[in-house]
């Protein structure tokens, strides 16, 4: 009984691995599909969201190529309003001078002498009167006899007083034009530091765009980076169905494996459960092995009488 219970234990247990066997090549390859796929598309993945990246580096490139170039254009105008400043200032300092010191100096040279030119111009204005006024209105011999200079003098006001109205109207002009001195002499140094500053903008400028000219190296080393991981994730794409075959292949062969070793015991406990009592074939065959001993030690005394025989045959002969 206990041996038909002890067959029956060991015969479950072949059965549940031979089942084993069987469900884990079946759910293994599953698995392996299972995982294939999952690989696929995270390699599909991948390779578009590289994709993506080598297009944005490429955007990335063109805008610091026109940034570049941007910089250059920037940094030359920066120079060539630096240059313009530069040359304004001394341009700036002699209108300075000449429209507060020459300019004033001469408006007030003017003025002094307006008064004798008003008086001139008084003189002037009474003769031009006096020739416009005369006319010869006469008859000689009974002939009448008209005759006038031609000059129509009607000025609106006297030429001496016009004089005066000018000198009068450029009072306060010299000190007014005095007074900017100031504020020229603070524009032409403000304009000094203003150039000095824009000539070192253009420096800085000119520093940014050789820093930006270096990216380019920078970005066509990530694109060729971009381009390799590409190259190999197709490469593992096209391999991976056949790694993927491979380790099917082995999982297969070890689960075949397993089920082939449940032979042994499932043929125990078979044995054990239909009763075959295997300590009595082990007795029957102790039993059968003396016989089999007693036949070989009738054979090997045949022998050694047939030995015996031969050797007084030959001492007879002899």
């Amino acid at each position: 009984m206990f041996k038909r219970l002890l067959g029956i234990v060991i015969l479950l247990v072949g059965v549940l691995g031979l089942l084993i066997s069987i469900g884990g090549t079946i759910v293994s390859r599953a698995v392996i599909d299972q995982l294939g796929a999952t690989l696929e598309t995270t390699l599909t993945l991948a390779y578009d969201s590289l994709d993506a990246v080598d297009d944005t580096l490429h955007l990335t490139q063109t805008s610091v190529e026109q940034a570049g170039a941007s910089l250059d254009t920037l940094a030359e105008t920066a120079v060539n309003v630096s240059t313009t400043m530069n040359d304004t200032q001394p341009l700036l300092d002699k209108v300075t001078e000449s429209a507060t010191q020459q300019i004033p100096d001469s408006i007030e040279a003017i003025q002094l002498a307006l008064p004798d030119v008003a008086e001139a111009a008084g003189a002037i204005d009474d003769t031009i009167r006096v020739l416009d006024s005369f006319e010869l209105d006469r008859q000689v011999f009974g002939i009448p006899i008209q005759f006038d200079l031609g000059i129509d003098y009607q000025p609106t006001a006297p030429l001496d007083a016009t004089v005066l109205t000018l000198g009068a109207s450029l009072d306060g002009v010299p000190e007014d034009l005095r007074s900017l001195e100031s504020d020229l002499l603070r524009t032409s140094a403000n304009l000094a530091l203003i150039g000095s500053n824009i000539e070192t903008i253009a420096g800085d400028l000119d520093s940014i765009s050789q820093t930006v000219d270096g990216i380019n190296p920078l970005l066509d080393q990530y694109i060729d980076i971009v381009a390799q991981t590409q190259e190999l994730i197709a490469q593992a794409q096209a391999d991976l169905g056949d790694q993927l075959g491979l380790l099917q292949l082995a999982v297969t062969a070890l689960f075949v494996w397993l089920g082939l070793n449940q032979i042994v015991p499932l043929y125990i406990g078979w044995t054990l459960m239909s009763g075959d009592d295997i300590d009595e074939e082990e007795s029957k065959e102790e039993a059968d092995e003396p016989a089999e001993t007693t036949a070989g030690d009738d054979y090997d005394s045949s022998d050694e009488q047939e030995m015996k025989d031969e050797a007084d045959t030959e001492a007879d002969e002899s």
